[in-house]
C-alpha cells in the first residue's frame, strides 16, 4: 500500500484527500441583512485622505495641510466633498505676546485716562479725622490709581496722625482710595499752663488732641511725661542709610506712668486735681493745705498711701504745718516744713 502511494502524484493524492473530508457547506448570504447594512454605509460621513501625507517638520508646510472632509449621499456609490479650512496651530508663544500687549495697552490707558485718577477717598473707622484732611496729607489727589502703593500710604498715615493705631489701605476701580483706620482711645489729657498739650492712651501713646476732653483723666505738670526707657524722639534721629530706617511707632510715653495715673486717680481727694512734676512725679494739693507727691510709677503705691496716712496724723498731732510731703521713695519720705 505504501508503494501504491508512492506512485501517486501530488495533485492524486490533494484530490484523495477532499473526497475523503466531509462536504462544508457555504453560508448562504440574507438579501435582507445586506441591504440594511449597505443602507447604513450610505449615511455615514466619511473622512479620506488622499494622496501622500508629508512628515516634513516646518510649521508652515502643516500650517497648509488640509483635511479633506466626504459625506455620502442617499445613491449608492456617490458623495459629496464639503470645505474646509487650513489645520493652523498657534503656539503657546503667540498667546502669551497678544496677553502681554494687551495688558501693556491696557496699563498704559490706565495710567493716562483721567478717569483712573485718585479723585475720592472712602474712610472707615475714623471718629475724629475727617476724609478731606486725610486725602491733603497723602497727596494722592490725582495719583493713577496704578501707581498708588497702599503699604507706603499706609506707613505715611501712621506717621502722619499719631491718633490712628492702624490702618489698612486698599484701591478700587476706578479712582477710588479705601482706608480703614483704628483711632487710639485717650485715656489722660496732659495740661501744661493749664492749656491741653496732647492725650494719652492707655498704651503710652501720645498724640494730639482732637474734639471734647471731657471723661479723661487730667494730669497738670509743669513739663513733660516721663519716656520709656532708651526712648530716642524719632525727629532728633539723623540715618545715614535710608535702609536702616525705623518706621515702627513706639509708645513716648513711659506705660508704668499712665497705669500710676489710673491708680491715684482713684484715691484723688474730691476737687482736687492731680499735679505733676518732673522731679517728685504724681501727686495733689491735700486738704490739709501741704502737696503730696508719690512718684512716677505704680509699685507699692499702695504701701506708699498706708505710710502717707500714718505720717499724715503723726503731723496733725504734733501741729505741724508741712508744705511738701515726698512718698516717692517708699523707705526714705520726708516733708518740707514752713519757714
Amino acid at each position: 500500500m505504501a508503494r501504491k502511494n508512492e506512485n501517486l502524484s501530488r495533485a492524486d493524492l490533494i484530490r484523495a484527500r477532499r473526497q475523503m473530508e466531509p462536504v462544508r457547506n457555504k453560508p448562504v448570504s440574507n438579501p435582507a441583512i445586506r441591504e440594511s447594512r449597505n443602507a447604513q454605509n450610505s449615511a455615514r460621513v466619511v473622512q479620506r485622505r488622499t494622496g501622500y501625507t508629508p512628515t516634513d517638520s516646518n510649521p508652515s508646510f502643516r500650517q497648509q495641510t488640509r483635511k479633506r472632509v466626504y459625506m455620502a449621499t442617499g445613491s449608492e456609490g456617490t458623495e459629496v466633498r464639503l470645505p474646509t479650512l487650513p489645520n493652523i496651530r498657534i503656539g503657546w508663544r503667540v498667546v502669551s505676546a497678544i496677553i502681554a500687549v494687551v495688558a501693556a495697552g491696557a496699563l498704559l490707558y490706565i495710567s493716562m485716562s483721567n478717569e483712573f485718577k485718585i479723585s475720592g477717598v472712602n474712610l472707615n473707622g475714623a471718629q475724629r479725622v475727617s476724609a478731606n484732611e486725610m486725602i491733603q496729607s497723602l497727596t494722592v489727589g490725582g495719583t493713577p490709581i496704578v501707581e498708588v502703593v497702599p503699604q507706603e500710604v499706609e506707613q505715611v498715615i501712621l506717621a502722619t496722625f499719631s491718633e490712628v493705631a492702624s490702618a489698612d489701605v486698599s484701591v478700587s476701580l476706578p479712582n477710588l482710595i479705601n482706608i480703614t483706620v483704628t483711632e487710639r482711645e485717650p485715656l489722660i489729657a496732659w495740661l501744661q499752663n493749664d492749656e491741653i498739650t496732647q492725650w494719652i492712651d492707655k498704651d503710652g501713646y501720645g498724640f494730639s488732641p482732637r474734639g471734647d476732653s471731657g471723661g479723661l483723666l487730667a494730669v497738670y505738670s509743669t513739663g513733660e511725661p516721663p519716656h520709656p526707657l532708651g526712648w530716642v524722639d524719632p525727629k532728633t534721629v539723623t540715618y545715614v542709610n535710608t535702609d536702616e530706617v525705623d518706621t515702627a511707632i513706639k509708645p513716648n510715653v513711659d506705660p508704668t506712668f499712665v497705669h500710676a495715673v489710673e491708680k491715684l486717680a482713684k484715691i484723688l481727694p474730691e476737687g482736687t486735681n492731680l499735679l505733676h512734676t518732673p522731679e517728685t512725679g504724681l501727686g495733689w494739693m491735700d486738704p490739709n493745705g501741704w502737696q503730696v507727691y508719690f512718684g512716677s510709677d505704680s509699685e507699692k503705691i499702695d504701701l506708699k498711701l498706708v505710710e502717707y496716712k500714718t505720717i499724715v496724723n503723726s503731723i496733725l498731732a504734733q501741729n505741724l504745718h508741712p508744705t511738701m510731703i515726698s512718698m516717692e521713695f517708699l523707705h526714705a519720705p520726708y516733708y518740707r516744713l514752713e519757714q
